[in-house]
């Protein structure tokens, strides 16, 4: 799995304390055992992002309902693409 940040605003300092807002990328295939505990940590981080977006490439195992499992209860908004 691979998660990227993706800021609103253009920032130096990786610490985000102007208001700036942050979107979070995951790309994931077949990690239906690992999505619920990728998310679960993206929810508990100090700077909790705006949004969460979860790209699926094709998994042929729960991925994707793991993953809407936990967007219908996440406080975070989470996209799955």
């Amino acid at each position: 799995m691979f998660a990227t940040f993706l800021f609103a605003k253009k920032s130096k300092d990786v610490h985000i304390k102007d208001g700036s807002k942050a979107a979070v990328v995951v790309a994931a295939r077949n990690e239906g055992n690992n999505i619920i505990k990728l998310l679960e940590s993206l929810e508990k981080q100090d700077y909790c992002p705006y949004e969460i977006i979860v790209v699926d490439d094709h998994s042929e195992d729960e991925t994707v309902c793991n993953a809407k499992t936990f967007a219908a209860r996440s406080k975070i908004p989470i996209r799955i693409i």
